[in-house]
C-alpha cells in the first residue's frame, strides 16, 4: 500500500510539473512577443527622432545668414 501511494504521489507530481512547465512556456512566448513589439516601437521612435534632427539641421542651415 505504501509503495502504491508513493508511486501515485510521484506520478501526480510529474504531471503537475509538466503542466506548470507548459504554462511557463506559454507565458515566455507571450513575453517574447511583447518584448519584440516594444523593440520595434523603440526602433521606430529612434528613426523618427533621427529624421527630425536631420530636418532641424537643414532648416537651421537655411535660416543662418
Amino acid at each position: 500500500m505504501t509503495i502504491g501511494g508513493v508511486l501515485a504521489s510521484v506520478a501526480g507530481a510529474y504531471y503537475l510539473m509538466r503542466y506548470q512547465i507548459g504554462e511557463l512556456r506559454t507565458e515566455d512566448t507571450k513575453q517574447e512577443k511583447s518584448l519584440k513589439e516594444i523593440e520595434e516601437k523603440l526602433d521606430s521612435a529612434n528613426n523618427d527622432l533621427s529624421l527630425l534632427s536631420q530636418k532641424q539641421a537643414v532648416i537651421g542651415g537655411m535660416m543662418s545668414p
